[in-house]
This record gives structure tokens, C-alpha cells and sequence, in this order.
């Protein structure tokens, strides 16, 4: 068939009438064909949309509908025909319009198929739907929704039906746990996941040796299931066993375990049920009945350490036969004893059981006994607590293991390394401390010097007279500072003597007694026939002042310090000591208080220098560190005993010695009258100190001659015809020291005795080779009574 078109223009002549008519006839059996094939395809399509059972948009860009399908108008918010032709946020709720506008977006920038869920309340009925939106054109969407509220409904209702399965497997005490054909689980009940501390863990798809990872405790137990599972398969038949698995409280549970392989119509695997039950008690019972105990015997006779049992009252119920060789006790001695009386300290025990209570089990716990002999046994304890048949505590058990020799060989390294280690550091600061000291004892020579001098020369009503009083007083306590540094370096110039501690302790007591005040009661309980110590009576004094005040300061409100002597004997084996001792008799001075005592942390740093608990202002942090010192320098050893509120104890071991006749005589008192005439040649190269000393003498009485240097002092000796008494020379000085001017000056002048000073300590000068010890030494700064007496002894 063909198709034409035609087309008749008539052609008029000049009156208007057709003369003639033109036809113009077109073929367009092509143009036809086409437009009925496209037809057919439209009415194809529209066919195919009206089939499917989801609902079509097409959505302009700028969120207009273009065309609508829905194969159920009750899935729609309104009529379709009325959707044509409106805006998405004239129609939709803002959160689906919100959501819509996001997709599209996304779509066109895109131009990916994006797949994505919602729900909307239509008809005040909750439905669901999944949306597929494809880019159809450069501006426009194809969406594609789809009604799953049917489908969601059923999702629902399987999520509900599996949580009933849970809540039921969950409520056995059984252990249940399903794995798929790999092994890898995919449910377990609660006691399955508490057993193997997987609770809160994501198991689903993992095998055991992967759920191994986040429960190290069991990772050999589920490593083992894994084992025990592959055979089951092979087997192809249920398979039943008793595993016995551990738990985190020290005890071992059995399960009777089944397990069930599964498999697909063609053999493979599908999965595998596994069902355990806890059967301990039951096993328990099997056990004692078949009385195992001669097993056990062998072994417990074979060890070396040792292995006990004690009941809940702490009475011994079992001990391997090891006790004799390591404590030397039979254990027919012990058993049916309480345990306490194998500990040095029966407090020691406490604290074991309470951490042995709250975590079920102890290793390489360190504990103290003794042996039959008396003698410290030091073991490192294994225990946990015992379970009877009923599950209910009946004691403890363990293994003690002698660590005595290991402890006592690494106690005495740590006590050389300390010691070691605070030697080196008291000398460093020593060192330190002498080198301040020299400098700072010249300046305060000339301080209470001047201000001596001023003092003697003013009415004592004049006010200055109080000013120079409180400025000699800060030049006093500067100068007490600075022979406290030493004395805790111990490079304090000392004079030890013979003295009975009993009387020096007993002359302070008033003066201690102003010290605590009185809201605290100072008592003193002195030791008869104490033996002699040898120690500086200064020194003595320093010791009681710091620990006492120390004690005042630890007392908060009303409290008392008890001050005490007694006699004792060091043996060679008393490791509590902070100073190495050699054996022998000791006197042992002891201050003591109640209280707010010391931590731990607080005792191992309170002798360091400069280390306080007061606050800024109130302490030196040199206190203890100065008693520290003096004990070292006398060949002592102090410890202490404290505890948080429960008050400290400070004890001090010096030496006893037996005086002889010789030593037991007194010392001559100082002369009353520290005057003279004689001539004295004073020797410093500080102007200041120099000028300082020259008035003091001649405060005293008397006539003296100076000199900057030591080759000025023996220009003066040639030159000066009248007799020179007396040489008073600085000894570190240019060129020459003062022991070399000494020699030489004393060499011209046989009868002149030499007198020597320094701001340096004695020791330190006698290190330089300067001093021997016997020569006469006075340390800078001093008084104008100090020098007047020293004088006077020098030249008796």
C-alpha cells in the first residue's frame, strides 16, 4: 500500500473563474509507517509501565512532576492525575521533599542509579517503601517505588520471633551456640558468650581462633574447640565429650558437651549445633568417690617447694613432707595449728587473705615466716581459694617456695647501690656546701664583727643598740645555717668526746620543753647503766632539736613526744638498718610521736636534703638531712617506723665505748677572763675580716699587728723589734698559704704559738694538706668571746 498526500491550487484567469487546477501529490508511505511503528511502541511502553507494580515519576530538575504512573491510587497522597503538573514541596512532607531533593542531586551530578528507603502515613496508616531513582535526561529523574510495608511487617516479625528464640535459649544455663558450615558462629546463647568473656563482642561470622583473639583467657579452650568440632564432621554422627575449661577465678569447670554436624541434601557441610552442659559438681563427686588421692600423694611427696592446705579458720589441714627440709618442722608439727604461728608478724596475713578473696588467686605473693630455729624464712607464695562439692569455700591452697637466699642477695646489692648512690650524692653537695660555706663565713665575719664591736661601744638604752642586736642575731642564725649544711654533708668542724647521753639529753630538756609548748607532753625515759657514746655534745643538741621539732610539727592539737635510751647489740644478720653497722654494743637514742606519721613515698625521701612536707616558709628540707649527716660522721645508723596517722619513730644507733681513765677526764672550763696585753700579728687577705679582727683584739686588750698578705706579715716580723705572741693567719691565701707563713715567721720568732682560721671547715683544710688535725683551728664567722677564748687557750 501507498501513501499520499496531495495538495490542489486552482489557478484564476483575469475575471476571477478557475481556469485551471494544479495538483501536487506527495508519497509519504514512509512518514506513515513510522508514525504507526511509533504508536505501537508508546502503546508497547505504556503497557509494559501499566504491568509493573511499582509507582513511576518523572521529575524535572526544579522538582516538577511530569508524568505519574501507580498501579494502586491508594498508594498516593493524592489522585495521580492531579500530580502532573505540581511542584514535589506542594505535595510531598518535608522531610520526604527534603530527602527527594538531597537523591536528585546526587543523581544528576552523578548520573548513577541510587537506591534508597522511606516511609510516609498515608490514610494514617505507617507504610514503607524502597525508591530507585535513575537519571533519565540532563534534567530529569526517573523514580521508581516500590510498597515493601508487607515485606517490612515480615522483617519485623522474624526480628520479634528471633528474639523470643533468644530470650529462650537465653534462659538455660546451658551453653548453646550455632556455627555455620565453616565453622564460624552464628549464634550463642548468653552463658556460652559469658563463659568465654565474649559478652559485648561482635562473634557473628567469626571462627573460634578469631573470637580467641578478644578472650586471651580461653584462647587455648576455644583454639581446642575448634579441634574437637572437625572431628564431630568427620565423624558425620553426633558426638559427645566432658571438656574441662577454665575460669577467671581460679577454679575449673567440666562441661559435657554434644555436638551436632549438620549437612546439605549433596554432603556438604551446612553447620553445626554445639550443646554444653556444666557437670563439676557431678564430676567432683565421681572424683572423690574413685578417691584419686594416692595420684595426688605421688606427686605431693615429690615436690620440692612446698604445697599446703588451710581451712577458713586459718588452721593447717595439709603440708607436703618439703616443710621439714625448707622450715624444719615434720609436718605432724603443724597440722591442726593455725598458720599464723609460722609468720614473723601474724599482720602480715591480712592483707594476703583480702587480696586473695577479692581476686580468687595469688602467684609470687612475697611473705615472711620463720623456721623452727627462729631464724626469717622469706617465700614466695601461690595460693587460691578451694571450693568443697557444694561450690562453697573451704580454705586455701598453695605452694610456698624458699626465695630466702635470692632475697637476701638481692637486698644487699640494693643496699650497696644505695648507699652507694647517696654517698656519691651527700659528697657532691658536701663538696658544694664547704666551697659556699668558706665564701659565705667571710662575709659574716665581718657582719658580726662590726656589729660585736658596736654593740660593746653604745648604751644599751640607745635604739640602735636593739637594731645591732637583731642584726647580729640574722648574722648568727646565717652562720647556724651554714654549719647546718655542713653537718648533713658532714664537713662540720666537730670535737667528739666521751659523754653519758643520759646527761646530755637530760640538761636539754627545759629547752625542749619550750619548744613543743604547751599543748603536747614531752616525756623522758632514761636507760640505766647506759654506756659512754663518743659525738660531739653540739651535735647531740642539733639531733634533739631537729627530731623534736619535727615531732611538734607532725601533732596536730594535743599529742605527746616521748624521748628514750637503751642499750642494745647489733648482730650481723639486722637488715633494717639505713647505715651498714658492724656488730657489736650500740646506744640506741629513740624520739617518738603520735602523730599524723608518714606514707611510704614520704619515708623513702625524708632524709634527702631540701626535701619537706611543710609549707613554703615553714621548712629547710635540712632538718633530717642534718641528722642524717651527723649520725653518718659518729659511725651511726638511723632508722624509722611510721605510718599514716599512726605516728613515727625515730631511733639512732651510735657506738658504745668503755672510757678510760684518760679519756674520762673533763675537759678544763674556759677561762672566765678572755683578756690580755700580749702582742698578736693578725694575717688575711680580706680588708674587711682583717680590719674586723684587729678591733676585736683590741676590744680585748690587745695590741695587734696586721698584715694583707704573707709577704707583708714577714716584713712586719723582720722590722717589729718587740716580742710577737701570737701569729692569727687566714690559711688559703696567694702565693703562700698560712701553715708555710707559720713555719717560717715561727722559725725567727721560737716562742710565738700560731693560731690559724679559715672560712673553710677543718676537714676540708686538712684535705688541702693545710692543717694538721692537732694544730689550733678557729672556724669563720666567729664571736668576740669565741676568738677571746681560743686566744687565751692558744696561749695557756
Amino acid at each position: 500500500s501507498l501513501f499520499l498526500s496531495s495538495y490542489i491550487v486552482p489557478l484564476n484567469d483575469n475575471e476571477g473563474k478557475v481556469e485551471k487546477i494544479y495538483t501536487i501529490i506527495l508519497d509519504i508511505t514512509a512518514k506513515k509507517i513510522a508514525e504507526q511503528e511509533l504508536q505501537k511502541s508508546e502503546e508497547r511502553s505504556r503497557a509494559i509501565v501499566e504491568a509493573i507494580p511499582d509507582i513511576m515519576f518523572r521529575i524535572s530538575d526544579d522538582g516538577l512532576f511530569l508524568d505519574c504512573h501507580t498501579p494502586d491510587e491508594a498508594l498516593l497522597l493524592i489522585p495521580s492525575k492531579d500530580i502532573i503538573g505540581k511542584k514535589m514541596k506542594d505535595i510531598m512532607p518535608p522531610h520526604l521533599y527534603e530527602l527527594t531533593k538531597e537523591k536528585m542531586a546526587e543523581a544528576l551530578s552523578s548520573g548513577n542509579l541510587l537506591n534508597y528507603d522511606y516511609s510516609l502515613t498515608i490514610n494514617e496508616t505507617l507504610q514503607y517503601f524502597d525508591a530507585r531513582m535513575v537519571p533519565a535526561r540532563e534534567n530529569e529523574v526517573l523514580v521508581i517505588v516500590r510498597d515493601i510495608t508487607e515485606r517490612r511487617h515480615a522483617i519485623n516479625a522474624l526480628a520479634e520471633s528471633e528474639a523470643r528464640l533468644r530470650a529462650l535459649i537465653n534462659s538455660t544455663p546451658d551453653i548453646i551456640c550455632f556455627k555455620d558450615g565453616q565453622g564460624r558462629w552464628l549464634v550463642a546463647n548468653d552463658a556460652d558468650l559469658e563463659l568465654f568473656q565474649l559478652k559485648g563482642i561482635d562473634y557473628k561470622g567469626k571462627s573460634d581462633k578469631e573470637l580467641a583473639e578478644y578472650s586471651p583467657f580461653y584462647r587455648e579452650a576455644l583454639v581446642f574447640c575448634a579441634e574437637t568440632d572437625e572431628l564431630a564432621w568427620q565423624d558425620d554422627k553426633p558426638s559427645r565429650s566432658e571438656e574441662i575449661i577454665p575460669i577467671p577465678d581460679g577454679r575449673f569447670r567440666t562441661y559435657d558437651l554434644v555436638k551436632v554436624p549438620l549437612f546439605e541434601s549433596d554432603g556438604a557441610r551446612k553447620g553445626l549445633v554445639v550443646y554444653g552442659r556444666d557437670i563439676t559438681d557431678r564430676i567432683t563427686a565421681e572424683k572423690t568417690i574413685r578417691g584419686s588421692e594416692l595420684k595426688f600423694r605421688r606427686i605431693f611427696e615429690s615436690l620440692d617447694d612446698i604445697y599446703y592446705m588451710v581451712d577458713n579458720e586459718g588452721i593447717i589441714k595439709l603440708l607436703s613432707p618439703s616443710v621439714t627440709v625448707i622450715s624444719g618442722y615434720f609436718p605432724e608439727e603443724l597440722i591442726g595449728k593455725p598458720v599464723t604461728m609460722l609468720y614473723n608478724n601474724v599482720e602480715d596475713r591480712t592483707p594476703l587473705i583480702e587480696q586473695l578473696h577479692t581476686q580468687g588467686f595469688l602467684k609470687d605473693y612475697e611473705v615472711i615466716l620463720k623456721k623452727k630455729n627462729g631464724e626469717s624464712l622469706i617465700c614466695s607464695l601461690t595460693a587460691r581459694l578451694v571450693y568443697d562439692e557444694n561450690n562453697e569455700r573451704a580454705g586455701v591452697s598453695g605452694i610456698l617456695r624458699d626465695i630466702t637466699e635470692r632475697k637476701l642477695a638481692e637486698s644487699e646489692h640494693e643496699r650497696l647501690i644505695q648507699q652507694l648512690h647517696h654517698s656519691q650524692k651527700m659528697e657532691s653537695v658536701g663538696r658544694l656546701a664547704g666551697g659556699v660555706a668558706h665564701d659565705f663565713n667571710n662575709m659574716l665575719q665581718g657582719i658580726l664583727g662590726y656589729s660585736s664591736l658596736a654593740i660593746d661601744h653604745l648604751d644599751a638604752q640607745s635604739p640602735i643598740h636593739e637594731y645591732l642586736a637583731e642584726i647580729q642575731k640574722a648574722a648568727e642564725r646565717s652562720a647556724n645555717l651554714t654549719r647546718q649544711l655542713l653537718a648533713f654533708a658532714r664537713r662540720q668542724n666537730v670535737k667528739p668526746v666521751l659523754l653519758n647521753l643520759n646527761d646530755t639529753v637530760g640538761t636539754m630538756l627545759n629547752m625542749l620543753l619550750r619548744i613543743v609548748g604547751e599543748d603536747i607532753s614531752l616525756s623522758w625515759n632514761a636507760a640505766s647503766d647506759l654506756k659512754m657514746v663518743k659525738i660531739d655534745p653540739s651535735q647531740v643538741d642539733q639531733i634533739l632539736a631537729n627530731l623534736v621539732v619535727n615531732a611538734r610539727d607532725a601533732i596536730v592539737g594535743n599529742g605527746k613526744i616521748e624521748i628514750s635510751t637503751q642499750a642494745v647489740i647489733i648482730s650481723s644478720n639486722q637488715d633494717f638498718l639505713t647505715q651498714e653497722l658492724k656488730p657489736g654494743e650500740y646506744v640506741l637514742l629513740s624520739v617518738s610521736d603520735n602523730g599524723k606519721g608518714m606514707d611510704e613515698a614520704t619515708q623513702k625521701m625524708i632524709f634527702e636534703p631540701f626535701f619537706t612536707t611543710k609549707g613554703v616558709g615553714e621548712g629547710t628540707g635540712l632538718g633530717l638531712a642534718t641528722v642524717y649527716g651527723i649520725v653518718s660522721q659518729n659511725q651511726g645508723s638511723i632508722t624509722l617506723e611510721s605510718k599514716p596517722d599512726a605516728g613515727t619513730v625515730f631511733k639512732i644507733y651510735l657506738p658504745a665505748y668503755e672510757a678510760t681513765d684518760t679519756e674520762a677526764e673533763q675537759a678544763k672550763r674556759p677561762p672566765d677572763d678572755i683578756s690580755g696585753i700580749e702582742t698578736v700579728l693578725m694575717v688575711e687577705d680580706e680588708e674587711v675580716i682583717l680590719d674586723t679582727g684587729k678591733y676585736l683584739l683590741e676590744d680585748l686588750g690587745y695590741k695587734v699587728l696586721t698584715a694583707l698578705s704573707p709577704q707583708e706579715a714577714i716584713r712586719i716580723s723582720e722590722e717589729f723589734k718587740g716580742h710577737i705572741d701570737l701569729l692569727i693567719t687566714d690559711i688559703v691565701m696567694p702565693k703562700m698559704n698560712g701553715r708555710e707563713l707559720a713555719k717560717r715567721l715561727q722559725a725567727q720568732r721560737p716562742g710565738m704559738k700560731a693560731l690559724f682560721m679559715s672560712g673553710y671547715t677543718s676537714d676540708i683544710i686538712a684535705e688541702k694538706g693545710f692543717l694538721d688535725p692537732d694544730l689550733a683551728f678557729i672556724e669563720k664567722p666567729f664571736s668576740i668571746v669565741a676568738l677571746g677564748r681560743k686566744v687565751r687557750q692558744v696561749l695557756a
